[in-house]
C-alpha cells in the first residue's frame, strides 16, 4: 500500500516538473484563441502577479527586482505588512490579463498611481509615486501623454500598446 502511494506521488511530481518543460510546444503559454496579445514588461509586487493565470505566465521571464525603484516600492510598503518582493514581468499577455492587473496595480494605493509607457518596445507597466494613487498616466508610442482615474480608463486605451508579431 505504501508502496502504490509513493509510486502515484512520483508520478504526479514528475507530471509537475515535465509539464512545463512541454507546455511551450504544446501552446499551453500562448494567448488565449481568439484573444490580442501585446507585448509588456510589468514591474508588480507578489500578490499582483499572483493575479496573472498561470497558463499565460508559462512563457514570461518573471525575475525578481533588484533596481532602486524596486527598493522605492517596497520602502513604500505600509508599517504591519509582509514586506513584498517587486518583480519584474517581460512576455506577451492577452489583453484582459493586462487590464486585470493594471486594474489590481491601481488598487494598490500605498505605492502611488500607475504608469503605462507604450514608447518602449515591449510596453512598460510600473508603479510611480510621482503619480497619485489610482490614477493611470498612459504615454502613447508618440510620446502624447494622457492621464486618467482608475474609474474612468477608456476599454481601447491597451489596443495602443504593440500588437504581437
Amino acid at each position: 500500500m505504501a508502496n502504490q502511494v509513493g509510486l502515484r506521488a512520483r508520478r504526479a511530481l514528475l507530471k509537475w516538473a515535465i509539464l512545463p518543460l512541454l507546455a511551450p510546444s504544446l501552446c499551453i503559454g500562448a494567448v488565449p484563441p481568439g484573444q490580442e496579445g501585446r507585448q509588456v514588461r510589468i514591474r508588480l509586487d507578489d500578490g499582483t502577479l499572483q493575479r496573472i493565470p498561470g497558463d499565460e505566465r508559462v512563457d514570461l521571464t518573471i525575475s525578481a527586482d533588484n533596481s532602486s525603484s524596486a527598493k522605492a516600492l517596497i520602502a513604500a510598503t505600509p508599517p504591519g505588512r509582509a514586506v513584498p518582493v517587486i518583480y519584474i514581468v517581460i512576455g506577451v499577455l492577452s489583453i484582459p490579463v493586462i487590464w486585470d492587473t493594471v486594474r489590481e496595480m491601481l488598487r494598490r494605493d500605498n505605492y502611488g498611481g500607475v504608469l503605462l509607457d507604450a514608447r518602449p518596445s515591449p510596453a512598460l507597466v510600473t508603479h510611480d509615486k510621482a503619480i497619485p494613487a489610482d490614477t493611470l498616466l498612459f504615454i502613447a508610442p508618440d510620446g502624447h501623454t494622457d492621464r486618467y482615474l482608475s474609474r474612468n480608463i477608456p476599454e481601447d486605451l491597451l489596443l495602443k500598446i504593440a500588437k504581437v508579431r
